[in-house]
This record gives C-alpha cells, structure tokens and sequence, in this order.
C-alpha cells in the first residue's frame, strides 16, 4: 500500500489543491476528492491539471500528521489554494460557506420530499434527466466501469418482487402505435442488420416450418377473454388465464 501526499495544479489558472491518498497503484489516475477541485476538473477539463507527488509516508496515520503540517490555516489564506479545510482528516464539504438564498432553496426542497414521502419533486428529476441527456461515457470511462462491474453479481430477487413483476407485465397494454414504432426502430437499426436471414436461408425456414407443422396439424384456440385466435401452446402461455385483459 502506498501513502502520499499530492498537489494538483491547475494549469489555467495556476490554482492549486493538496491532499492525501492511499492506493495499492500509483497509475490509479486519482485526482482528488475535494469539492473545488472536483469542480475545477470539471470546468476546465482533467488534462488541464498537473498532479504531483510531494512525499511518500509509510502509514496512513504518518500521512495525516504531514498533511496537517502543510495544509495549515496560512495556506488555507492564499487565494489560489482550493483546499477548504485544515489537512488531516481527508475530503469533505467541512467549512463550506453557502449563501443564504442557496440555504432556503435546500430548506424548502427538503420540506417538499418530506411531503411528498421523500419522492424527488418532478422538476428535479427532470432537471437531472436534462443534464444526461445526450451524454456519452468515454472508451476509458466504460473501461473502468467494466472492471467495477466485473465479478459481481446481482442479488436474486425474492418471490414477492418477482410476483410483483409479473403481474406488472401481464397488466401491460401496449398500442398498436408503440408496436409500430418497436418494428421501426428494430428495422432501422444497424445493429440489427447482422441478424438478418438472406432471401435463401429465409425461404429454408419457412419450408422447414411447414414440414414440421404438415406432419403435426396445428390446433387453433380463441381466448374467451380479448378474443385473440392462434396456436395453442403460444395461445395458453400469453392468454387464457395469463390474458392482459383479464388481469386488467
């Protein structure tokens, strides 16, 4: 495990913020976790910010005594110091200043959640959902996300919220205008266009087909609850008991 203790500089602006790490890797790419300059990579971007190692500790313990020494009050005083705090107790909004409107905007919004049983108000998830949309991760972004991801596994859901899926699926009406659009969009996608069978291995499918259905004549059923007529086996697994309109 290594200890350290980094600066980071902004090249735009020449600002500047220290801080301690702990890391199995020294390529680990970490760029602080304090408020400023998490919002100054931001702003002007990772590649505008040089980070250099200023000295190594052999414990973590040995790391904050350093970081107390230099991160003091007459740093926190030069205005092109991003640290917000005293050093030694790692990142945080400790010492944060915020405004007085900013303070009865989060007042009020926490009285609306409490309201409204802790629910986000729409207009705060429409506003984040407009911040996302559009955007896409970096080959290096999905990368490390992959090897987040990598070796875990889901818990099994339990019986009760499985119940609760399928009923939810089975109650599920779709028009016939969101099929039209699924078709559409299916049909458009390039991504698509590798499944596609050629007019020789579709008409091969179709024959094998019919061999199969001469040989075991189909029997035809109707659903007595939305009317629907089909095959049997596809008939008793989407209608009859297990019909949309009957669990409507």
């Amino acid at each position: 495990m290594y200890h350290y203790l980094y600066k980071i500089t902004c090249l735009t602006n020449q600002r500047y913020y220290i801080g301690m790490h702990s890391t199995e890797r020294l390529d680990d790419n970490y760029l602080g976790s304090g408020l400023v300059i998490r919002k100054s990579i931001k702003k002007h971007g990772a590649a505008q910010h040089v980070k250099e190692i200023l000295i190594y500790c052999s414990s973590r313990e040995e790391l904050k005594y350093k970081e107390q020494d230099i991160v003091n009050e007459t740093l926190l005083k030069d205005p092109l110091c991003m640290n917000l705090k005293i050093g030694g107790e790692g990142g945080g909004q400790k010492g944060l200043k915020r405004s007085t409107a900013t303070k009865i905007n989060m007042s009020r919004a926490r009285r609306e959640m409490i309201a409204n049983g802790w629910k986000m108000p729409k207009k705060s998830i429409d506003k984040m959902k407009s911040k996302l949309k559009g955007r896409k991760h970096t080959l290096e972004t999905k990368r490390k996300m992959s090897n987040m991801r990598r070796g875990k596994t889901m818990k099994p859901f339990s019986d009760e919220h499985k119940n609760k899926l399928s009923i939810a699926r089975k109650k599920r009406i779709i028009s016939d205008v969101t099929k039209a659009r699924i078709s559409a969009s299916l049909t458009n996608n390039p991504k698509n266009k590798g499944w596609q069978l050629d007019a020789e291995s579709r008409q091969k499918q179709i024959e094998a087909t019919r061999r199969a259905l001469s040989k075991k004549p189909k029997m035809i059923v109707s659903c007595p609850h939305c009317g629907k007529v089909g095959g049997k086996p596809a008939m008793i697994r989407f209608h009859f008991d297990n019909c949309k309109i009957k669990g409507a």
